[in-house]
């Protein structure tokens, strides 16, 4: 079963094509690596998987039981902007991440429980009581 079908997908960027006629599938299982130099169209490509941009073609994806539906996906850019001097920690921007928790109250121990675990699976735990620029 594929997993995730992108067929004849198109990018144009300020009268440039971008990505041109692209189609693949993913199916349960397989694992896949996607490589090129700087400017090929990767984090494009991610982007509109996201449907942060705009393209032509169709993105389609299947989950369990088949069913049509959009999954949860995480996208790190290479270059994030966000304000560094931001005074929240790791821990509160986890927390609102996870479970939309205002990052102005104190997070309660099952939220920090959960982010704790989430740190622990990318050995990041040090990590927790630190600002989130730092």
């Amino acid at each position: 079963m594929s997993l995730l079908e992108i067929r004849d997908i198109c990018m144009d960027f300020g009268g440039l094509r971008a990505i041109d006629t692209l189609s693949l599938k993913i199916e349960q299982g397989q694992i896949l690596g996607l490589i090129g130099p700087n400017g090929a169209g990767k984090s494009s490509l991610f982007r509109s998987i996201l449907g942060q941009i705009p393209y032509s073609g169709s993105i389609q994806f299947q989950l369990a039981g088949g069913y049509p539906s959009h999954p949860k996906i995480g996208y790190v850019p290479q270059s994030p902007s966000f304000d560094r001097g931001y005074p929240i920690s790791v821990l509160d921007f986890f927390a609102a991440a996870i479970s939309r928790w205002p990052v102005f109250l104190p997070v309660p121990g099952h939220l920090r429980d959960k982010v704790t675990e989430c740190l622990a699976r990318v050995h990041g735990e040090a990590l927790i009581q630190k600002r989130i620029g730092t």
